[in-house]
Parts: C-alpha cells; structure tokens; sequence
C-alpha cells in the first residue's frame, strides 16, 4: 500500500489527544499501525481552535511555526459541517438512519461542486498568494538590512539567528526535542523578581530590625513606587468621570481615594524611620496648605529621587540603590507593555481592514483601539518618569553607561517592526530633499536588551530576534503556499487526465450490442473530464509566469477573470455536469 512518508493531522485538541497517542496505537498491534515513523507524524491545532489554548499550546501546535504547510489552516473539515448548523436542531431528535439521509439530503452534490469549482477557487488563492508573497520577502529583507544597519553587531545577530532557526528547523524534522526559539530565552526583569532578589539579599532587614520596624527598606521603596502609580491612576479616574457619570461611579472614585490616603499614611511612618530628613518637609507642605485637606493623588510622596531633583537632600546610599534597581525594572516592565501594545495595535490594524465591515464590528474594532492606544501612551508616560528619576539617581551612584539603554521615548518610537515599510515610505520625501539615505531605521525599542544585564548574551535582543523568526516564517509560509498551489493545479489536472483514461477504458470493455446507455454514459463522462482539463489549463495559463515575476499583471488579471465562468454560464455548466449523475 503507497502511503505518504509524511502526515501533518490537525485536530481541536491535538494538545492532549498527542500525549498518549502511540501508546494507544500500538496496543493494535502491526497491522492497525501508520507505515509512518512517529517523527513523520505532525501534530497540529487548526488556527481557528488555536487562539482558545494556552500560550504554551499556541507555541508548539501552531501552523504558523511549521514547515511544509504553507498557509494551511486545517479547518476543512469544519467548513463542511458549518454549513448544517441549523440542521441540528432537527437532527439532534433523529434516530441514525434519519439523520444520516438527512444529512446526505443536505450535503447533495457539495464534493461535485467543489471540484467544479476548482478552477476558480485555485485561481483566486494563487493571485492572493503571490502578492503576498512577494510583500513578505521584501519586509523580511529590509528587517535583515535595518538590523545591520541599526546595530554595530547586525550581521553576526543574522548569522547566529540563521543557523540557529536553521538548525531548530532540523531538530523539529528529525523529531528530537528541542528548545522552541519563538519563546523568549531570558525571563523579563519585572519590579517582582527585583524586590524579591533584594529581599533575599538580607542586609536591610538587619536595618529595619534595628531601628524598630519589620518593613525593609527595598519594600518600602517599593511600596512607595506603587503608591505613586495608585495616585497616577487615580488621577486618570477622576478626570474620566463626566457630567453622566453615576452615582455608583462616583463612590467607586471617592472610596479609592479614601483607601490610598490611608495607605499612604501608613506608609509615611515607615518611611521616617528610613528617611528622617522628610519630615520637616511634610511639616512645611503641611503649612503651606493651611489646614486643607490635600487630594490624595497630590501627596507627595519624597522618594530619594524626589528628594534630590526638588530639594537636593542626599539620603542613605543603601535607598539610592534600591529605588535605583527598582526603577530600572519599572521602565523595563512599562517598555515591555509598550511592545505588547505596538503588537497588538498593528493586529487589530490588520484585522479591522479585513474583517472589520459593519457597524458593530467597526466599533467593537474602534474600542478596542482606543484602550490600546491609551494604555500605550499611559505606559509611555510610566516609562519616562522611571528613566527621569534613574537620569538623577545616576550620579551619586556612579552609573555611567545607563542612558544607552534608556533612551527617552517617544511616540514616534512606538512603531512595529512589521511597519518598516510604511515607515520607510514616511520618511522618504524629508530624507530624499535633504540628500541623506533612505535606508529605514529600526526604532530602538526592538534593539535594546530584554533585561538590564547587558553581560549576559543570553539577554540579547529576543523581541528582536522572535519577531525576526516570525517575518522568516511568515515568508516561507507564502512562498511554501504558491508552491503547493502550483503543485495542487498540476495535481488537478493529471487527475482529470487520469479520470479520461478511466472512463474511456471503461467504454471500451462495455459490451456491444448489450450496453449501450453504460458506453455512452461513460463517453458522456470522459468528454466532461476532458473540458475540465482544458479548462483549468486555459484560466491557470499564466501562473507560471507570475510565479517567476512575482507579481500579477493588471491585464492577465482581467483576462484571466473574464474567461472564468459568471454566474448564469456557471450555473449552466454545473447543471449539465450535475445532470449526469442523476
């Protein structure tokens, strides 16, 4: 028995189902088994069902990440059984032989019309394919051009990046288990693994212990770093409530506010008994304001930066250091939400040209944007108060080279590195009149490392090294889709050609004199496989050539869509060719 050397199977929840598999298989013994060894098996999510899984599931069963499948979406099956949806009410009642010819009754002639259709369909996902294609190849170039361009090590990045993916590549073929490199290699700093390596540390628990308090310093610090993202959040509440807010909303805001001024109370007795030197500051705001409760987002709060930007007070080393190592996680936590939300912008982008027509989908698409955007721009603003206290701690303790990985952002910065080509033609008219290259210049958010340790080159660059693995993919996918396509109308045809000997032999071996509606039927049948051959070879004429130019001619395209059928004509050939196996 022929059989495929290799079998890609797509189902719903191949991420369990897979786990188990070839144990269940072999308790059917060898003749029940796949020819197929179990590296030639690949197990897949179609990309419909995927989004629903973890992202650990959406890492290793994508389509999107495999080799040999084009753009594939393994929901075929799917297709055919959405068209019965409504049949299911009724269906649900009946017994097996009743359900069964109603759903024959409904399914009729679907695979003859599919294969009537074939011309058509191959044709319109060829000329789909092929500008695609194209697009990806050149974004993909001008991402490898940017990052040389952009980084004094651009080239020796690619080369590693390639012979890693490369290498990944052949692993995942040869079926050995290895590390997915579409997963970041380095955990993130986050203000969480900061405080808790700084609480491991010990030394200021000693400090707090001494001086009558079980809060350590690096808590409190980082308390008061929280206190100060409450007031900002606050703030952005208050002024959100409108003349239509209600009355719910309005307690909701003042019950916040109520609750953080005590916390921030609480947290002021701490923080003199770190930072004496605060407390005659609070003596003099107290004064100044008379008596007058002061609004709890408008506290300030006297952090060591603080201190040392409006009052130029130095206090303990030991607090520079902590509120120093604080603040780089923060800004390094605000830019990893400022690439999330580029990402996510950029989709829903995409996805709101595609699919966003309508009403409701336009607006559910417009919110969505407007929280993106705003929680962009909030992160933005977070980003740039850490990197301006890190601009006044970085002297007294001596930090140097810090502004080389903050930089100052701004918005303009926040671009995705999937847009350089539209970037790029941004730009083109203000560089071309001032004479300077137009090379496109990768913003630097994607250069910078994924964790302040520059000394690690584990560390290095993975946002950039992922979203360069995931433009490679994305080109290999189309280009992997016009190739199947090309090979799927070459397969058509023979099948056609194969259908005319079959049908011809089968005439001839009737019977003369004794049956001859059989002879004429099965000529009837072999003349019809031979238009369809000739057909789909006239409306698939120039797609070589667009395979070889990548790209497809305005007058081939009209020409190639006049020949196709319309709606009467192919209305009248299925009913001839329906006709027949009636």
């Amino acid at each position: 028995m022929e059989a495929p050397k290799e079998v890609v199977i797509a189902h719903d929840i191949s991420c369990q189902w897979d786990k188990n598999l070839w144990k269940r298989i072999n308790v059917y013994g060898p003749d029940l088994t796949p020819p197929q060894e179990q590296k030639d098996i690949v197990i897949l999510v179609p990309k419909f069902h995927l989004p629903a899984h973890i992202v650990e599931c959406q890492e290793e069963f994508s389509f999107a990440f495999e080799l040999f499948v084009g753009e594939t979406d393994g929901e075929a099956t799917e297709w055919t059984w959405a068209i019965l949806n409504p049949v299911a009410s009724s269906t649900r009642e009946m017994g097996p032989g009743s359900r069964q010819d109603t759903l024959d009754d409904h399914w009729s002639d679907h695979n003859w019309q599919k294969n009537v259709g074939l011309p058509k369909l191959l044709l319109q996902r060829i000329k789909d394919a092929v500008p695609h294609c194209e697009e990806n190849r050149v974004t993909f170039e001008e991402l490898c051009e940017t990052v040389v361009s952009s980084a004094e090590d651009g080239k020796v990045w690619l080369q590693e990046w390639t012979e890693w993916v490369e290498s990944w590549e052949w692993c995942c073929s040869s079926g050995e288990k290895v590390t997915n490199l579409y997963i970041p290699t380095v955990k993130p700093l986050t203000m969480a693994s900061v405080h808790l390596r700084l609480s491991e540390e010990g030394s200021d628990a000693q400090w707090g212990a001494s001086m009558g308090t079980l809060i350590s310093a690096n808590k409190m610090i980082a308390d008061g770093l929280l206190a100060e993202q409450a007031q900002l959040d606050l703030q952005k509440e208050t002024k959100a409530l409108g003349p239509h807010s209600t009355d719910i909303q309005r307690v909701k805001v003042l019950d916040k506010t109520s609750r953080l001024r005590q916390e921030i109370d609480s947290w002021m007795d701490v923080q003199l008994v770190y930072m004496p030197e605060v407390r005659s500051i609070h003596g003099e705001q107290d004064h100044t304001a008379g008596g007058e409760c002061v609004v709890a987002w408008n506290i300030d709060l006297l952090l060591p930066s603080t201190l040392l930007m409006n009052h130029n007070i130095m206090c303990d080393q030991r607090l520079l250091h902590y509120k120093w190592e604080l603040c780089c996680a923060q800004a390094t936590e605000a830019l990893g939400i400022v690439r999330c939300k580029v990402i996510l912008e950029t989709y829903v982008v995409n996805h709101k040209g595609v699919y966003g027509h309508g009403q409701k989908i336009g607006m559910a698409s417009n919110n969505l944007l407007d929280v993106c955007r705003v929680e962009k721009t909030w992160s933005i603003a977070t980003y740039n108060r850490a990197r301006e206290a890190l601009r006044h701690l970085a002297e007294p303790l001596g930090m140097m080279d810090w502004h080389k990985t903050f930089r100052v952002l701004w918005i303009e910065d926040a671009v995705p590195i999937a847009g350089l080509k539209r970037r790029k033609k941004r730009d083109t008219s203000s560089k071309e009149t001032s004479g300077e290259s137009t090379a496109p210049q990768l913003s630097w958010i994607w250069l910078i490392p994924g964790a302040i340790d520059n000394s690690t080159p584990e560390g290095l660059q993975d946002a950039l090294r992922i979203e360069w693995c995931k433009l490679r993919a994305r080109m290999q996918r189309w280009d992997e889709e016009c190739r199947l396509l090309h090979e799927e109308m070459q397969r058509v045809v023979r099948s056609h050609e194969y259908n005319i000997k079959l049908w011809s032999d089968r005439a001839n071996r009737s019977l003369n004199g004794a049956t001859h509606g059989a002879r004429a039927y099965a000529f009837r049948q072999a003349f019809l496989c031979q238009q369809m051959k000739v057909y789909c070879e006239k409306t698939w004429s120039s797609v070589e050539e667009w395979l070889k130019i990548g790209q497809i001619h305005e007058s081939k395209r009209d020409i190639d869509d006049a020949d196709l059928p319309g709606e009467e004509s192919e209305l009248h050939v299925t009913a001839i060719l329906g006709s027949e196996w009636n």
